[in-house]
Formats: structure tokens, sequence, C-alpha cells
């Protein structure tokens, strides 16, 4: 069970517009203007309770992303927080993709983000001297091939 706390009365709890979403989508409080390049915090005046064991996974939705840039940067909730869930965007765009010049313009009420619940493993950390070998290495960015 996922526990919301409405920070105020014109919050919206996170929804799934059909149960077998794998997020929740997450909601702005207020309107919003976020100029290319820029980054702006959104609130959604929403706190929660995500439960032991689990952490809270602050996603772009695939519209705001495709449709205006609007990338979603910072996203982990711990389980043991319980401020206010913000959303940090970024604007990445500055083509005409981007609606109303290169701005992306949120409205209050407004589905920003989505939240997927993930376990979190536990594992233990131990420093060694040496890594096992593998076929890739330390092959890094681009060292697959195209």
């Amino acid at each position: 069970m996922l526990k919301v706390h409405r920070l105020n009365d014109n919050a919206i709890v996170p929804t799934k517009a059909h149960s077998a979403d794998a997020g929740f989508d997450i909601y702005a409080d207020d309107d919003y203007t976020i100029h290319a390049h820029e980054r702006v915090l959104i609130g959604t005046s929403i706190a929660m309770n995500i439960p032991k064991g689990y952490y809270g996974q602050i996603k772009d939705r695939s519209g705001v992303a495709y449709k205006m840039g609007g990338h979603v940067l910072a996203g982990v909730i711990d389980c043991d927080y319980r401020g206010e869930v913000k959303v940090l965007m970024l604007n990445t765009t500055t083509d005409a993709l981007c609606s109303a010049g290169n701005a992306i313009y949120i409205k209050k009420g407004e589905r920003v983000a989505q939240m997927v619940l993930l376990p979190v493993p536990e594992f233990d950390i131990i420093e060694v001297n040496d890594l096992d070998d593998t076929e890739r290495g330390v092959g890094g960015f681009g060292s697959s091939g195209k």
C-alpha cells in the first residue's frame, strides 16, 4: 500500500491511466514556465510513505519528453523521505517541437512525470584489489559498436 498525503486541498493524488501501467502519473501543483535549457523544480503538493524496501523513481512522461522537450532529472524518492515530492524538469529543446517558441508551459493539474515503485536490493560492499575479468573488460561508451 502506498500512503499519500495531500499537502493542500488542490493537490492531486497520483493516478494510473490504465491498470497495467508501470508508473503513477504525478501532477503539477501550479503553473510553471520552463525556458529553453532551463531547469525548474515543479511542486506536486503531495508527500508519501513509500513502503520499506522500495523507492519511487520519477521518470519522464513520453508525451512531455517528445512533444515539449521536458526531461526529468534527479528522480529518486527514498522510502524514509516525508517531504513534498517535487519534479526537477529540464527543457532540452530549442527546436520547433517545443510549443509556443522554446518555452514549456506546464498548467496546474497537468501530468508532468510518472513515478515507478521499485525494490531496493540489499548488498554488502566489499573493497577488493582486483575485479573478475570479462570479455568486455573496461570497454565503455561505444565499445560494443553500432
